[in-house]
């Protein structure tokens, strides 16, 4: 008998592990949102692509997602506006050593010659050669992925929602799970609203929800939800710039419509709420007052709009991704840390083989 397969969350993360799912052939998974899809911190993501992360753990998971998202947006009728702005990551002089290292792991684990996805490592003189918009100053070497740049969080989920529809998948939007259901050590399903749905796996992709789920369970997640807002820069003769990620201050960036930048910063405000909240204009001029260190051109730069939500994370910023060692077909793919876009569709294929796996034994 093929088992039911209940997943919960329509982030990016849930949708890719459904199509994920169904591409290997799981008959009918059905998906469970309490809201729409893209409802919570896939919604608010800027939506960078790129592939070198100082950890390893996220540069493999990236690399197994960065592919996939460029096959999507060229294969499908619709868009999932991936844009090819190319991306730095800045990096301080004492973790340049650090920072060669994982390139040439990733160039020797991924046999990067016959991989399209060029990684270059620019020191300050080349930096300020190729990208004089930028200040250089503190900076140590940077990596250059001329492939990298961002797309829509959203089209791609929608995107990957109707691969996974088409294959027989089950999407259930404004269906709140209330509780997951055991018996006897296993999961036996999730109570909604007025039903209840048997399912002998369920997958938890909820993101900062999830903790309420694991919680009821009387699981300890070591999960928080944490604050994260950017704001759109308006700036008169703003250049045309890469994405950049600026590890000597915690600011983050990328182009965004003609004439402005998405910019955003690293935030210390946990434990927040998981309603919707304006952007905060003090951290409007935080973000700014960092930015203009690196990127000189948003000074005098009015605020054109932006974002403020939350996303779930973990002490070591690795995803919760596994199966539950206490609960037996409980599997965990939530905590991405903020990095969850651009990791999804390696989520989803981890995920997929393992449920697979579980359900051929």
């Amino acid at each position: 008998m093929t088992p039911r397969i209940a997943v919960i969350g329509a982030g990016v993360g849930g949708a890719a592990i459904l199509e994920a799912l169904t591409r290997a052939g799981i008959a009918q998974p059905t998906l469970f949102e309490r809201e729409c899809a893209s409802a919570g911190a896939t919604g608010l993501s800027g939506g960078l692509v790129r592939v070198y992360h100082t950890d390893p753990f996220l540069s493999d998971l990236a690399v197994e997602s960065v592919p996939g998202l460029r096959l999507l947006d060229r294969a499908l009728p619709s868009s999932i506006g991936y844009v090819q702005a190319g991306s730095l990551y800045l990096e301080a002089e004492r973790r340049v050593p650090r920072m060669r290292e994982e390139i040439e792991r990733l160039r020797s684990r991924w046999d990067w010659p016959h991989w399209d996805w060029p990684l270059r490592v620019l020191l300050p003189d080349e930096g300020k050669a190729r990208f004089p918009a930028f200040e250089w100053a503190g900076v140590g070497a940077a990596v250059y992925e001329e492939r990298a740049g961002y797309a829509s969080p959203r089209q791609t989920t929608k995107a990957l929602l109707s691969l996974a529809t088409s294959r027989g998948a089950v999407v259930a939007e404004r269906t709140p799970v209330l509780e997951i259901q055991t018996r006897r050590g296993r999961v036996s399903g999730v109570r909604l609203a007025s039903s209840s749905f048997a399912a002998d796996i369920v997958v938890v992709a909820a993101g900062a929800w999830s903790r309420d789920l694991l919680t009821g369970l009387g699981l300890a997640a070591s999960l928080r939800s944490k604050r994260i807002q950017y704001t759109i820069f308006r700036a008169s003769g703003a250049p045309r710039h890469p994405a950049f990620i600026d590890d000597t201050t915690g600011v983050y960036g990328r182009p965004h419509e003609p004439g402005t930048s998405l910019i955003g910063i690293a935030l210390d405000e946990w434990d927040v709420s998981l309603r919707p909240t304006a952007i905060n204009p003090l951290t409007s001029a935080t973000i700014h007052d960092a930015a203009i260190q690196r990127a000189p051109w948003l000074k005098g730069a009015r605020v054109a709009g932006g974002v403020s939500g939350f996303d779930a994370y973990t002490p070591d910023g690795h995803a919760l991704l596994g199966f539950d060692d206490q609960i037996e077909g409980l599997f965990l793919a939530t905590g991405c840390s903020g990095g969850g876009f651009k990791m999804a569709l390696g989520v989803g294929q981890r995920a997929a083989a393992a449920l697979t796996a579980y359900v051929g034994a």
